[in-house]
């Protein structure tokens, strides 16, 4: 599990630096696009950088707990629902993919709402 989400976290940073700089590239030719792929860079990264906090919260466990997991699986699924989606719309222009947009922002609020029990869980002990 924490090797996926390590996985997830380097693939979700990787394609939002792509996708970054192709949003740079695209800025005079198609506005839309540009601004897609950059919203998408940004939350990718921002869930990226959160899913290796939650690698390094779960590593220090036996084993990560329900708050972690729906951490990682929230932040991962986010990345790939929310972020991915944009990136292949400013890609394709095939609109519906953004039929998977909102999904992946309740991943992202559900994988924050995790982290925020985990840590609070860890506390505790």
């Amino acid at each position: 599990m924490i090797r996926l989400w390590a996985f997830f976290a380097g693939l979700g940073g990787f394609l939002s630096i792509a996708a970054g700089a192709v949003s740079a590239h695209l800025e005079t030719s198609d506005a839309h696009a540009a601004a897609l792929l950059r919203t998408g860079a940004l939350y990718g990264l921002a869930h990226a950088a959160a899913l290796l906090a939650v690698v390094a919260m779960a590593e220090r466990r036996s084993r990560p707990g329900l708050p972690l997991s729906v951490a990682g699986f929230g932040f991962a699924a986010g990345i790939v629902l929310f972020s991915f989606s944009l990136f292949a719309v400013a890609l394709t222009g095939i609109a519906r993919f953004t039929a998977a947009t909102p999904f992946g922002g309740i991943a992202m609020l559900t994988g924050w709402a995790g982290l925020m029990l985990g840590a609070l869980a860890r506390r505790a002990r």
